[in-house]
């Protein structure tokens, strides 16, 4: 059993994702993810959180996940 797990499902998963993670998918869905992140640290009641917001500018940045929002 894993023998057919090491030699079929295993590269078709790895074939799988790797389509997956396209450029354009990176950036749709991590614009997405961080908007998510944002919009929690926005909503809550405490500040605490909203020293967050610049590292998240940041890995937008770093990251080239332009906030498609503004």
């Amino acid at each position: 059993m894993q023998d057919i797990i090491a030699k079929l499902l295993i590269p078709f998963i790895i074939q799988f994702v790797t389509r997956l993670l396209t450029e354009e998918n990176m950036k749709k869905w991590g614009d997405r993810l961080f908007d998510l992140i944002e919009d929690a640290i926005n909503d809550s009641e405490t500040a605490l959180d909203d020293n967050l917001l610049p590292l998240i500018a940041h890995m937008r940045k770093v990251l080239d996940i332009p906030d498609n929002d503004v």
